[in-house]
């Protein structure tokens, strides 16, 4: 985010708070369409990191236009106090779905607790495990899983999908940094590849499959 401190394009004035791709410093010297004016509206300004920002617009996207999350479903989310798992289980809640959240530490855990949202700890679980304190959050089974690590929490949320499931892949954050080969290790392609292919659609870094 920056203020725009001299300009020869018309559609930008000198004072307006814009967002761009420039990095963080001093002076960033771009084209106008490199640009994005933020509305004036009273928030404050590191709102447009977040909620307001590529956060809020990854979780409103993945929940609403991929999931087509409704109000009333059962809503999992993995990395669920992160930067765009927090947004996606807050605009859950208030679309009025059961939401559950895996994420590990304590003070998470209990973060998403005073949301209303039932809180799961992926620690010293394996997939199994994390299965049965899914199930034990979420008894009706999950018609939405919003993803965002893969590896044992995609296995564990597998394994308690209702039928006509719908799963927004937003991350695969579980494979990124790994060293070894993981298993069904192919399947973080949906985050990065675009595709048309029967029984699931990718867009962007977007992937939607139904599950029947």
């Amino acid at each position: 985010m920056g203020e725009v401190i001299e300009t020869n394009d018309s559609s930008l004035k000198v004072g307006d708070n814009v967002s761009h791709m420039g990095g963080w410093r001093d002076i960033a010297q771009l084209p106008a369409q490199g640009v994005t004016k933020l509305p004036d509206i009273d928030v404050p300004e590191q709102a447009y990191l977040g909620v307001l920002g590529m956060p809020g617009m990854t979780a409103w996207t993945g929940l609403n236009l991929i999931a087509e999350c409704k109000p009333g479903d059962n809503v999992l989310v993995s990395a669920a106090s992160g930067a765009v798992g927090s947004l996606a289980v807050q605009l859950a809640k208030a679309k009025g779905c059961h939401v559950v959240g895996i994420a590990g530490a304590a003070h998470k855990l209990a973060w998403l607790e005073s949301l209303g949202v039932e809180p799961v700890s992926y620690r010293d679980r394996d997939a199994y495990e994390l299965s049965d304190a899914i199930k034990l959050a979420s008894p009706n089974g999950i018609d939405v899983y919003y993803e965002n690590v893969g590896g044992i929490c995609l296995e564990a949320a597998l394994s308690q999908l209702n039928e006509g499931a719908r799963i927004a892949v937003c991350g695969m954050i579980d494979s990124y940094n790994a060293k070894s080969p993981l298993p069904a290790r192919a399947i973080s392609q949906l985050v990065v590849r675009k595709a048309k292919m029967q029984g699931f659609i990718v867009a962007d870094h977007w992937a939607s499959y139904p599950i029947s």
